[in-house]
């Protein structure tokens, strides 16, 4: 009845905002002639002191925000300037010190944007969730008010999910109170458990079918793109989408397909599907630290085990402990590791090694996510991602779990 009653909702609400929505956004893709965008911005908290704003925006193919440009507020005013040729997904952040005091996420494009904040009295300096952070007006940006009216429909569809919301979170904590019990008992572990995952099932099938729909009925909108892969909840790439139902998906939203962000999600579809156990491994050739081109080729003869990782991973930087008895143990016979950086931060990638020790070859995939990248030839969707190579240059074993990695080896080197 709950799921029934929360779809009805969702079917009742989503229409009238699609149809206004789908309105809009046939016309706000036009850009200047120029590229170039100009945003001036004021925000209402003068008691902000020594603030420094920076502008983050999504500048790689993943549609992920990073520091583009930094300024200083003054007199509760401040401006950014440049140039961009499609409508990107940013965030503003002011900084008081190391301290956030606010920040904002919106849509730049080639305008002049006004941007304006207008913080309650009550407010206070914590960074709230973008749903949450509705306090600005961005005049000049079709596409921010379009963001912001989607951020405002989920806001809509997460409140009238609060009972279902509360369910889970009594299902939560009694599956972790039997977990963690002085004496557990596995059998009311095993139901708890059930519980829990069968009321996340629910809510998370209820959030998909929320993107799904507004995306379906925003076909013509870059917004549509970011909220299927960045935006909360469910995501293309994240298991919560069958693959049929992402090329579908991407079939409808082809007339977006000169946006880089579509182009690159286009090709980790094409990896997904494309590449199998006992195909022939990609071929990479990338810089190790020394600048020296490493190729998987040159590898010939040897099981290679290929670990796509990130500096900014947690699992990947907890794994490498393992890996290193991995590598003492298995190197003289036969195996070799390649570590693969997904990230153009060479400065981070190198700060890794050298605090850890990596002693196996590493190289650094300055492209990542862009066609033609080690990291799309793999269908990488995060990290890590681990894949096996056997002598002959064939794929073996793709997205190994770490607990299953020792058992691969001994099965490998049984001989």
């Amino acid at each position: 009845m709950l799921l029934r009653k929360l779809i009805k909702i969702i079917l009742v609400t989503i229409p009238v905002f699609f149809f206004l929505t789908l309105m809009s956004c046939k016309s706000d893709n036009k850009i200047k002639e120029d590229n170039t965008f100009s945003i001036k911005g004021t925000i209402n908290r003068y008691d902000f002191k020594n603030i420094e704003v920076e502008l983050h925006q999504a500048i790689d193919e993943r549609g992920r925000p990073e520091k583009t440009q930094t300024t200083q507020m003054r007199n509760g005013e401040f401006v950014f300037e440049g140039k961009i040729e499609h409508p990107a997904f940013a965030s503003i952040i002011f900084y008081e010190g190391d301290t956030i005091k606010y920040t904002f996420n919106f849509f730049n494009e080639a305008k002049n944007i006004n941007l304006s904040v207008e913080l309650p009295l009550d407010f206070k300096p914590v960074r709230l969730p973008a749903f949450n952070n509705l306090d600005y007006n961005a005049a000049g940006s079709p596409k921010t008010s379009e963001y912001k009216e989607y951020l405002k429909l989920y806001r809509d569809f997460f409140e009238n999910s609060k009972t279902l919301q509360k369910k889970l979170q009594v299902a939560d904590n009694d599956y972790y109170d039997a977990l963690f019990s002085k004496e557990p008992d596995s059998a009311l572990i095993k139901q708890k458990k059930f519980k829990n995952d069968s009321l996340k099932a629910v809510w998370l099938s209820l959030e998909k079918e929320f993107k799904k729909q507004y995306a379906l009925k925003n076909k013509e909108s870059v917004i549509s793109l970011h909220v299927l892969l960045n935006e909360y909840g469910p995501k293309l790439f994240d298991g919560s989408f069958e693959v049929p139902e992402i090329n579908n998906i991407l079939e409808e939203l082809k007339s977006l397909k000169e946006v880089p962000l579509y182009k690159s999600t286009r090709a980790r579809y094409t990896s997904i599907v494309g590449l199998k156990i006992g195909d022939k491994a990609p071929d990479f050739s990338l810089e190790n630290p020394s600048g020296e081109i490493i190729s998987l080729s040159g590898f010939k003869g040897k099981y290679v085990l290929i670990d796509f990782w990130a500096y900014y991973c947690g699992p990947c930087i907890a794994k490498i402990p393992k890996l290193k008895k991995t590598y003492a143990k298995y190197k003289d016979q036969g195996l070799e590791i390649i570590g693969i950086h997904g990230d153009k931060n060479a400065k981070k990638w190198l700060g890794v090694i050298k605090k850890h020790q990596q002693t196996w070859p590493q190289v650094i995939d300055k492209n990542a996510f862009k066609e033609n990248s080690a990291v799309i030839k793999y269908g990488v969707q995060g990290f890590p991602a681990v894949f096996m190579v056997d002598p002959e240059g064939n794929l073996i074993e793709k997205n190994i779990a770490n607990d299953d990695l020792e058992n691969i080896l001994i099965k490998i080197f049984k001989n």
